[in-house]
């Protein structure tokens, strides 16, 4: 029997994260509806545009809703007064659970959040458990970190309560799944379930995923990338600000690359909107190597890339499945992350480390990828020790079962 699953989706990582799975159900027959939250445009993302060439793939545009303009959970925007008064009287619970009995959906797919956040996804929420669907908490990221103090909001939360942040609440969702043993033991502490929370690896970055995911990319969609390839290509991928980073240290360390006379830089920005700002931005206008806040999208970026610059994203988790070079700037922020000490990237703890591994790349003097340094990150922080041979298809398994329960 083919089931129908309603996915619940917000912004670009939320498609980034979920479209791997969406694709393996619609490969396997079942039905799967989308309805976005926020004003992000689905229609404008390679994945969904191919998405709607499956006959059992719908979009419910639901053209009434009040939408904020955020970017993240973190930087929601708002919604104007009688946008939520009208929100809350037309898409309430009562309307939430005749649309759900309406198209007879057997789940509700959910990306990492609390489960009663304001908003239609709470009613949605609200309407599946009366009607006893199951809703299933899936990633819309990948935590790269060892410590659980990574931002200042976090590390003011434990220093001024002594505890961390309360995730208890996300106890009420059917299934919350996180990629790694390692982040399930976080939340854990923070107050989960063991039985709620599970490790299925990676969606996003599963080998299988990364290939079909730059099959999208193609120059005739994705013409902005940089023409200048006799120097080296560097991309450079930014953090969270807030992630305990040492911004002036990472102004010098670009700075330090541009002025080498042979690469090509393109600074690419967080997905979730930390970018560089004006004052940065001044410094770095006159370089004429460089391309700053690059709009082009992170894979089509690693597959040109000769070098990957990564200390605060899990996007070099792509660039380790592509088997690229990997500058680990370590120094630059004060978190442990899954990256220190890895055989398969270059951690430099200085400027001068990073130009002269840099020289280095540029004269192909560098010693091979170490294979079973690359085999071992992928093992733990994708495929979550399973035999590594499908995650989607590990995702759609369990999700399933769960449906037969």
């Amino acid at each position: 029997m083919k089931a129908k699953f309603l996915f619940l989706i917000n912004y670009y990582n939320d498609v980034d994260h979920t479209a791997p799975l969406i694709y393996r159900f619609l490969q396997d027959g079942h039905h799967v509806s989308v309805i976005c939250l926020t004003q992000f445009n689905l229609w404008n993302d390679v994945r969904i545009q191919d998405f709607t060439n499956f006959k059992n793939f719908s979009i419910h545009p639901l053209r009434y809703l009040p939408r904020n303009k955020g970017i993240s959970n973190k930087n929601t925007g708002n919604v104007q007064l009688f946008g939520k008064i009208w929100r809350e009287a037309f898409y309430n619970v009562i309307w939430a659970t005749i649309f759900l009995k309406r198209w007879n959906f057997d789940a509700i797919i959910f990306t990492w959040g609390r489960p009663m956040a304001k908003g239609l996804q709470r009613r949605i929420f609200q309407a599946a458990t009366h009607l006893g669907l199951p809703t299933i908490c899936i990633p819309h990221g990948q935590n790269i970190y060892i410590n659980y103090d990574v931002n200042t909001d976090i590390y003011d939360i434990h220093r001024l309560s002594g505890h961390w942040p309360d995730f208890s609440d996300r106890n009420h969702f059917t299934k919350y799944v996180v990629q790694t043993d390692r982040h399930r033991q976080q939340h854990i502490d923070w107050g989960m379930n063991p039985e709620k929370v599970s490790a299925w690896g990676s969606l996003r970055f599963d080998p299988g995923w990364v290939s079909k995911n730059l099959s999208y990319y193609t120059p005739e969609l994705f013409p902005m990338i940089s023409e200048k390839t006799n120097s080296l290509r560097i991309v450079f991928f930014l953090p969270h600000w807030r992630y305990n980073v040492d911004a002036d240290k990472t102004l010098k360390l670009l700075k330090a690359i541009l002025s080498r006379s042979d690469g090509y830089l393109i600074i690419k920005g967080h997905t979730r909107g930390d970018q560089i700002d004006q004052d940065m931005q001044l410094q770095l206008n006159s370089y004429d190597n460089v391309e700053i806040n690059s709009i082009c999208e992170s894979t089509p970026l690693i597959d040109w890339a000769d070098v990957v610059v990564n200390f605060g994203s899990s996007i070099a988790l792509e660039a380790i499945v592509r088997n690229k070079r990997i500058i680990y700037p370590s120094y630059l922020h004060s978190n442990q992350t899954i990256f220190d000490g890895q055989g398969c990237v270059e951690e430099c703890k200085s400027i001068n480390e990073v130009i002269d591994t840099l020289d280095l790349i540029q004269k192909k003097k560098l010693p091979a990828i170490d294979e079973s340094e690359r085999s071992k990150i992928l093992g733990s922080e994708v495929f979550a020790g399973t035999d590594g041979s499908n995650i989607p298809q590990l995702y759609a398994n369990n999700i399933l079962t769960l449906l037969r329960r």
